[in-house]
């Protein structure tokens, strides 16, 4: 203010001096110093006693709010007031049993999803096993049964060959005793005999050739052993594919359950660490805080 009255003034002397001409000698340029001091500091003088003015004073500082993320009691404030603090130094902390009571509850709950999820996995491991014996067991009934087959298929075989043999022995017998009997060479008591055993022959063949066609049957179709395993071979895969859907029902590799539970226990776990409450910057000291 003032720098500006003095060149105010300078530039007033010199527009006067321009305009009348007036000449710079020892008696013009003080008397315009002279007179431009006695100007100013009246003015300055008037000034300092007519300017507005109160009684009341107000102080400002720059402050830093601080607001809790989490609500509670306040149970400590190991600050005072006018100490310098930094980044990071603890101003207050609120009652952390709630949250704490919260934390605990969330781990027991991700404990049992956990042990449930694992219980899963047990259970398709079962399952696949089971399943995984079930085919040995049911190759192992084939290959048993399709040995026992094929050779009570070859005794067959066998023993229609040997009741072959023995029927074109009794049709040989047969047709030379009937022969005889036309000329009355043979009793008819004989000739009884050799019929006899040419029908018993036949029905033997019948016989065997009706064994072997069983034989071939259960050869191609597999006995009561080899159902039974394929039954208990299905029920297994029916279990399997049960446990594996309720298994691959996870999102990411992880149990939704086990997911969500520890998504919330992260976030009690965040509020229990906002219940002491720290500077946000460094200050000169804590002035006043609610």
């Amino acid at each position: 203010m003032e720098m500006l009255m003095i060149m105010t003034y300078t530039a007033f002397c010199w527009a006067v001096f321009k305009i009348f001409k007036l000449p710079l000698n020892k008696w013009t340029v003080p008397t315009a110093i002279l007179g431009g001091v006695v100007l100013i500091g009246l003015t300055l003088v008037v000034m300092n006693y007519n300017h507005p003015y109160t009684t009341l004073a107000r102080e400002y500082f720059v402050t830093t709010p601080i607001v809790p993320d989490v609500q509670g009691q306040v149970v400590e404030v190991p600050v005072e007031v006018d100490q310098p603090l930094k980044k990071g130094d603890v101003l207050f902390r609120i009652d952390p049993a709630p949250y704490q009571y919260e934390v605990d509850r969330l781990e027991a709950a991700l404990a049992d999803a956990k042990s449930g999820a694992a219980q899963l996995e047990e259970r398709l491991r079962a399952a696949e096993a089971a399943a995984a014996q079930a085919r040995s067991s049911i190759l192992t009934s084939e290959s048993e049964y399709g040995r026992q087959a094929r050779e009570a298929l070859e005794q067959a075989r066998a023993a229609i060959m040997q009741v072959q043999a023995q029927l074109e022995l009794a049709r040989e017998q047969y047709d030379r005793y009937q022969r005889l009997l036309s000329t009355d060479a043979v009793a008819q008591m004989d000739f009884d005999r050799v019929k006899r055993n040419f029908e018993s022959a036949q029905a033997q063949l019948s016989q065997a050739q009706a064994a072997e066609r069983q034989a071939a049957e259960k050869l191609g179709s597999g006995g009561d052993r080899v159902q039974v395993a394929r039954e208990q071979l299905r029920s297994a895969e029916a279990q399997e594919r049960e446990a594996r859907l309720a298994f691959e029902a996870e999102s990411g590799g992880v149990n939704p359950k086990v997911r969500q539970i520890t998504a919330e226990l992260d976030r009690a776990r965040w509020n229990l660490d906002q219940t002491t409450v720290r500077a946000p910057t460094s200050t000169l000291s804590l002035r006043r805080w609610v």
